[in-house]
């Protein structure tokens, strides 16, 4: 089909040197941001990656800086009270350079001690560089979890995977790694992670800070941006941060990961030798209907991989009864996610998700991935929500991230107001944000604790288990749950 497409024989451009140089590098901008978001980016310039597709020394820091774990920068954070999100890793400059960024979701705290949350990072690559992380189980573990994604990879739709495929062919992979090559790590080359570590310094970053104020309180902007109108402040980096490296004390709560606990062992699925002699099930069949459960199961007996998926939905009819009542579950939903963030890191990491979410007519449990260890991660999970806490502090922490995502949702695209006042037009009862607004304003941790009794005490649980899940297996998840 693309014969006819002429070979001009034109090489791609390539830029062979960052385009930090030294007026951009030990800077850090200040910008106003039209939503209420507050964003701290940490910046590096590194070498272009794809050369070093065998051994993939970006992918490896990214998997201990960028961690959620006990130990992590992200838990620091939070102790802290400074933090909700951190990402990092290699992003895409340009054909002969990238860089390395690191993304920190702040608090209000958090932005006004922006610069301890910049020296929690300078720690952690600290503590990296030191060399213990360096080993060979840890790269083993890493190029484990890669192989486990590549190996039980799900199809794409056409379109997404002719896409993917291309741009993974403008990469130098042998032929016979070409689909591979984004995901397997095949070389353990410590002076190439020793080298990528050596450009993550102080002296070499440029940092980013994006919010409706100054970390100081002010507006205290002194240019415009030219194309966008956009109101910033350059500064330099304060002394006490580019000399970190020789003033660095002790790493207080900051800890390397333990190995992954979560990963797979047992890959068996049965039932596969008998693929194709008896024609699929068209639907679930219901296990249990009693007056407290309905449970439905669906053994995978069309693609017979070891994966499976339970959804569960903790029917109340209180969760929507009054705006107060929509607001404290939103909110009790959203601290139990956050107390799950550590332990369920390594889940995630090993190819087992959940998902938690208020709904109109209760709370939806979704767990999926290797069927091996989903029961131990969804166990965990209705632990948490049956003996829940509220903790104060993240209590208020959340309660402010609740409140701008209400508010910022008037600066959303016209679209998405259409279909939400659509769905509000054909549901039966439904809360706008502006009376959820009203109601959060008010709201505290001690009546949020007491409205937890009376949520789970009036319950009726609708499960599906779907995937490499026998039956009985399925009816021991729905004990568990009941219990």
């Amino acid at each position: 089909r693309f014969s006819e497409v002429r070979n001009k024989g034109v090489a791609p451009p390539c830029f062979p040197a960052s385009p930090f140089g030294e007026q951009q590098m030990q800077t850090q901008v200040f910008f106003k941001t039209v939503k209420d978001v507050r964003m701290l980016h940490v910046v590096f310039p590194i070498p272009d990656q794809e050369p070093f597709f065998r051994t993939k020394p970006a992918q490896f820091l990214s998997h201990f800086i960028g961690h959620e774990g006990q130990g992590s920068i992200l838990s620091h954070l939070k102790n802290k009270g400074w933090s909700n999100r951190l990402s990092a890793g290699a992003t895409d400059g340009a054909n002969g350079f990238e860089f390395f960024k690191i993304s920190v979701d702040l608090t209000k705290e958090g932005l006004a001690n922006y610069d301890e949350v910049v020296a929690a990072i300078f720690k952690y690559i600290e503590l990296l560089r030191d060399g213990s992380s360096l080993q060979e189980w840890a790269f083993k573990e890493v190029q484990q979890l890669g192989e486990l994604s590549f190996r039980f990879k799900e199809k794409l739709p056409p379109s997404s995977y002719a896409s993917q495929l291309a741009a993974q062919m403008q990469v130098d992979y042998p032929r016979e790694w070409l689909l591979s090559g984004p995901y397997l790590t095949r070389d353990f080359n410590v002076d190439l992670i020793k080298g990528l570590l050596d450009q993550l310094k102080p002296t070499t970053c440029r940092v980013f800070v994006a919010a409706q104020q100054m970390p100081d309180g002010s507006e205290a902007w002194d240019k415009k941006e030219k194309w966008y109108g956009t109101d910033y402040k350059l500064m330099g980096l304060p002394q006490k941060l580019l000399q970190f490296q020789t003033q660095a004390k002790a790493a207080e709560d900051l800890a390397l990961p333990k190995p992954n606990t979560f990963i797979p062992e047992n890959f068996d699925v049965p039932g596969k030798d008998q693929a194709g002699q008896i024609p699929p099930l068209k639907q679930p069949q219901m296990l249990i209907n009693s007056q407290m459960t309905r449970l439905w199961h669906k053994k995978d007996d069309r693609f017979w991989l070891p994966k499976a998926n339970v959804f569960m939905l903790l029917r109340s009819p209180l969760i929507d009864a009054t705006p107060s009542n929509a607001v404290k579950s939103r909110i009790f939903v959203e601290l139990v996610k956050d107390a799950l963030t550590e332990y369920s890191y390594d889940a995630e990491l090993a190819g087992l998700g959940y998902n938690i979410e208020s709904q109109a007519d209760g709370i939806g449990i979704a767990v999926d991935g290797y069927n091996d260890k989903l029961s131990v991660l969804a166990q965990y999970i209705l632990e948490t929500i049956a003996f829940f806490k509220v903790d104060p502090k993240r209590f208020e922490i959340l309660k402010d991230q609740v409140k701008r995502s209400y508010q910022n949702f008037k600066l959303e695209a016209p679209y998405q107001h259409a279909n939400y006042y659509t769905t509000y037009l054909l549901m039966e009862r439904m809360w706008t944000a502006e009376e959820k607004l009203a109601e959060l304003e008010t709201l505290s941790a001690e009546e949020v604790q007491r409205f937890l009794p009376e949520l789970l005490g009036r319950l009726h649980i609708e499960m599906l288990a779907h995937g490499n899940v026998q039956r009985e297996d399925a009816i021991k998840l729905k004990d568990m749950t009941e219990s």
